[in-house]
């Protein structure tokens, strides 16, 4: 589910029609479809809630990460702002993660 999730939102970002020049123009472009695969296949408490959160883990600092564990803090500390991450395991789950700053 989530390489399906992916590729969606590689592809559409390949189909915006003007080639987005930095990471601000890459979340916009991503945001909306990153929100609807979040509603679709999270299970996490923001994706109970639904509305504009979903999803969202909101500021992780770097001793938060550690607690997610190895696998996750290596997959996502390497993200650039706008990137979006490969799968990342934690010890809560599998996560698909769109840094945005």
């Amino acid at each position: 589910m989530l390489r399906r999730a992916i590729n969606e939102i590689r592809k559409d970002l390949r189909n915006v029609k003007k080639t987005p020049k930095d990471a601000t123009e890459v979340v916009n472009a991503t945001t909306k479809r990153f929100g609807e695969l979040c509603r679709e296949l999270s299970e996490c408490e923001t994706a109970k809630k639904g509305g504009v959160a979903c999803g969202d883990m909101g500021w992780v600092s770097p001793e938060e990460r550690n607690m997610f564990g190895a696998g996750f803090k290596e997959v996502v500390d390497v993200l650039n702002p706008g990137q979006l991450s490969d799968i990342a395991v934690s010890s809560q789950g599998l996560h698909l993660v769109q840094r945005l700053a």
